[in-house]
Order: C-alpha cells, then sequence, then structure tokens
C-alpha cells in the first residue's frame, strides 16, 4: 500500500503547483542516500517561483511515490524511458587513439550510424539522456563517446535530438 497525499485532488494550476511542491518536499524528506546508487531520475518538471519568476528543475526519481502518482494523475507518464520512444538512429561520435613519437594521441575519429530498427532497440536499452546525469559519483555514467539519439515525437512530427551518455555494463 502506498504512501497518502495530504491534499485533495487541485482544482486549478495553481492548486497543482502546490500539491505538487507538497508532494515532492515529502518524497525528499524520505530520501535515503543509498537510493540515488541505484536509479537515475526518470525526468523533471520546472517550477516557476511567484515571487521572483526563477525556474527550478525538480528531479524526479521513480521511487518519488507521491510524486509520481500525482503526475500521473495529470497525465505524464512517468514510467516511460528512452527507448520507450520511437528512435529513428543514433549517431555515435568516438576517437581512438594515434600513436606518434611522443606516445598515444587523441586523433582518430569516427562516426557510427544506427538505422536498423532491431540494432537501435537495443542500444537505446541503455542509453540515458545526458541532462538526467545529475549523480555521475554515485551512479556512473560512460561518457567516452558522444551520443545522440533522433527521437520521432509523434504528436508533432518532429525530430528530437537527445544527447545521452550509456549505462556502464556492469
Amino acid at each position: 500500500m502506498g504512501r497518502q497525499r495530504k491534499r485533495n485532488r487541485p482544482s486549478d494550476h495553481g492548486d497543482q503547483k502546490e500539491a505538487l511542491l507538497d508532494a515532492y518536499r515529502q518524497d525528499v524528506s524520505e530520501l535515503k542516500m543509498e537510493q540515488l546508487g541505484e536509479e537515475l531520475p526518470c525526468g523533471y518538471t520546472r517550477i516557476r517561483s511567484s515571487s521572483d519568476g526563477s525556474i527550478t528543475n525538480m528531479f524526479v526519481y521513480p521511487f518519488f511515490e507521491l510524486t509520481c502518482d500525482l503526475l500521473r494523475e495529470y497525465g505524464i507518464d512517468t514510467e516511460k524511458r528512452l527507448a520507450d520512444y520511437k528512435v529513428d538512429s543514433i549517431e555515435v561520435l568516438d576517437s581512438y587513439p594515434v600513436s606518434s613519437a611522443n606516445g598515444p594521441v587523441s586523433g582518430g575519429v569516427y562516426t557510427l550510424h544506427y538505422e536498423k530498427e532491431d540494432e537501435v532497440e537495443v542500444f537505446s536499452q541503455n542509453l540515458i539522456p545526458e541532462e538526467l546525469d545529475i549523480q555521475p559519483l554515485l551512479y556512473p555514467l560512460d561518457h567516452s563517446a558522444e551520443i545522440e539519439a533522433l527521437v520521432v515525437d509523434e504528436e508533432t512530427n518532429s525530430i528530437l535530438h537527445v544527447s545521452c551518455a550509456q549505462k556502464r555494463s556492469e
């Protein structure tokens, strides 16, 4: 059985914002540091301060039960990952050391381009959008290559370019 939120369903955007902030505060107050080594955020929501207009990114973790439940009520799927979207292709820009008289130096650069559906599906399972890589000491990702996933936004019929890092192999 999940925890209960303190408020009833909000009636307008101001109430929704306050309910979300309340749920987030409760989830953060119950956060245990070891949880940060187990999972990365599933996304974030941007909140604009009503007092000074500043914007804050509130990173949401899958174990933030109250926040995720409330976001689902608002129509946001917090369980969806990059691999759950239609990834059109993936580009990987990598380099390899080149020998010189002074020892190995970086210099050889190559690009791999994945377009076959089965390759894209397998590769995308290990990709994390770089903007969610906020805890490199507790959950390190592999940044040895520059990776960009081209994701189809079916609502707007457009392509989104998502810079990614890879989960480290275990």
